[in-house]
């Protein structure tokens, strides 16, 4: 798996936490910081998935 996801356009970075023992992950290249964590990588990329669908609601949402 890449550190690196892809979905509508957007990329997100992945690492993975010793500490805690969860991925966790960053939308890269947007003004807002929106930050997503699973317990597995399958998991990840759903979360990742909403946390950008979330993303493009809220800002459907500032702009309608």
């Amino acid at each position: 798996m890449s550190n690196i996801l892809e979905y509508k356009g957007y990329q997100a970075s992945v690492e993975y936490s010793t500490e805690d023992g969860v991925l966790f992950g960053k939308i890269l290249h947007i003004p807002s910081l929106i930050l997503f964590e699973a317990e597995n990588a399958a998991d990840i990329v759903s979360a990742f998935h909403k946390a950008v669908d979330d993303y493009l609601e809220y800002c459907d949402n500032l702009n309608p």
